[in-house]
């Protein structure tokens, strides 16, 4: 869990779809900085920083109504797919 990912720029650069990075302001595994410069590179992505949140703890109900916002907001209508 602890081993450098191996990702580069050019791979966020290359998503299409909608992204939302989240990460708590006390996360030990991502931190702020990572998550921002992958929020950076991504185009059209969107960035949510939880306060008082550790790696884990972005599953709360703040987490997943965030999660819940964007994917409500991304959403294709029924039967554009």
């Amino acid at each position: 869990w602890h081993a450098p990912l191996e990702y580069h720029g050019e791979d966020f650069q290359k998503i299409e779809s909608p992204t939302l990075y989240v990460v708590g302001d006390r996360d030990d595994l991502v931190s702020i900085e990572e998550t921002v410069t992958m929020y950076r590179l991504t185009i059209g992505a969107e960035l949510a920083i939880i306060p008082n949140a550790t790696h884990f703890s972005t599953l709360n109900a703040s987490g997943i109504g965030l999660a819940l916002d964007f994917l409500l907001r991304h959403r294709e209508p029924v039967g554009t797919a």
